[in-house]
């Protein structure tokens, strides 16, 4: 078996390729519908017509295929919001770019992938603490929230924004907001990924109440 999934791999070529992309596919699907814990290997084989044995040629666990369909999706969206925190535009605007890829990526460029990725406690998918994929997962989280932590502690040096908290905090609970979204939105709603993304973002940079209108002491214990 080892020596079989071995020459597989060597071969590396495009069909190869081809045939491993459509097993993560598969599994993204299989994932999604069945969640991680639920899903076996043999359903995954199933899901693409072919046996359990001939799937261990290109991934050796359920793990591994998860970590496979899921890893290249945080990683894109880890960039692109460096890319957008480095680029030009007011932090308003960047916010809301942020904002806009990352409902773009839960639902055509990385879908659904994000939304696997988003339904699991990461933590379940291994049990141990220095397990290198877990490390590598929460530095991925660690680098997209100083972006976005960057970007509002920039608004806030600019005048542009009047922060209620620490940006920290703001950060998780822009990050929060959007990534809780994978409990509801369907690609089949009335409205698209991009309107929500943009009533996200306009809720997050205007407020639903203008602060002259807020009562004094307003949501202080």
């Amino acid at each position: 078996m080892v020596r079989r999934r071995q020459s597989a791999n060597l071969e590396g070529g495009p069909a190869y390729q081809a045939r491993r992309e459509e097993i993560i596919a598969a599994a993204g699907r299989v994932f999604l519908e069945k969640g991680y814990q639920a899903t076996t290997l043999k359903d995954i084989a199933a899901a693409i017509g072919m046996d359990r044995a001939s799937l261990y040629y290109y991934f050796k666990s359920k793990q591994a295929l998860f970590r496979a369909a899921t890893g290249a999706a945080v990683a894109r969206n880890v960039k692109a919001a460096e890319w957008v925190a480095r680029g030009r535009g007011t932090p308003a605007e960047k916010i809301a770019r942020i904002v806009a890829k990352l409902f773009e990526s839960y639902t055509e460029t990385d879908y659904p992938y994000m939304f696997i990725f988003l339904q699991e406690d990461v933590n379940r998918i291994t049990d141990d603490p220095d397990d290198p994929w877990a490390r590598e997962v929460t530095a991925l989280t660690r680098r997209y929230e100083r972006a976005i932590t960057g970007i509002i502690q920039r608004g806030a040096e600019r005048g542009d924004f009047v922060l209620t908290g620490p940006p920290h905090v703001l950060t998780k609970a822009i990050i929060g907001m959007a990534n809780w979204a994978h409990r509801w939105y369907r690609p089949e709603g009335k409205l698209t990924a991009a309107e929500i993304a943009r009533v996200f973002a306009e809720t997050l940079l205007l407020g639903l109440i203008p602060r002259a209108q807020l009562p004094k002491g307003s949501f202080r214990a």
